[in-house]
């Protein structure tokens, strides 16, 4: 679980740090956001694929809600402990202690963004909402387009048109001010945790 829980804290520090560094870090900013939480919708897909998932992170906690193999899942991460449940049947978690959450703030300063070259700026209307949108070619040949609603970022387009691999990734704020009880788990949940790593002694 822990390499797992290490793809997803970098994928929300990337998408995170590109929403605060559309225009150049602004460390206050990145703070604030980070102290008040942000929420993402995250859609990618490529030749043969295509998943969504909705990723929550509030001042050193996290939390993802996806489908892995057509299963509903919450992941919530805090206080050095990782919950995992099913969404359609809350009634038990499982549960993992001693991770390390990174601390994001200082991370974002090491970030390597690689360089873009402003392409155009033009209006675009997605599902009725018109937006302003900022377009750039990147030096890894991809297109990076920025949609703006006044002057608050709302959406990260990025896509590799590569004909042999095609790769696109949709990074939709969904909320820049959180909720603590997104990252509770149900009053009821039971950790089974120790059920089942009794289960799997008796097989080793």
């Amino acid at each position: 679980m822990k390499k797992f829980l290490s793809v997803i804290l970098s994928l929300i520090l990337i998408l995170s740090a590109f929403s605060v560094c559309a225009s150049g870090f602004d460390e206050l900013k990145a703070e604030q956001m980070l102290k008040d939480g942000i929420s993402m919708r995250i859609t990618t897909r490529g030749e043969g694929y295509s998943s969504e998932s909705t990723i929550y992170y509030k001042d050193g906690k996290m939390a993802m809600e996806a489908s892995v193999e057509g299963i509903d899942l919450k992941l919530i991460c805090k206080n050095d402990t990782a919950y995992l449940y099913l969404l359609k049947l809350p009634f038990f978690h499982i549960k993992q202690e001693g991770l390390e959450l990174p601390d994001f703030l200082s991370e974002f300063k090491n970030l390597e963004f690689p360089e873009e070259e402003f392409s155009r700026t033009y209006q675009d209307t997605v599902n009725g909402v018109t937006y302003k949108v900022d377009e750039y070619f990147t030096e890894n040949n991809e297109v990076v387009r920025y949609y703006y609603i006044g002057d608050e970022l709302k959406i990260i387009d990025t896509s590799n048109e590569d004909f042999d691999n095609f790769s696109a990734t949709k990074a939709e704020i969904l909320s820049t001010k959180l909720d603590d009880s997104v990252f509770n788990l149900p009053f009821f949940s039971l950790d089974i945790t120790p059920i089942l790593e009794f289960i799997m002694n008796l097989f080793d």
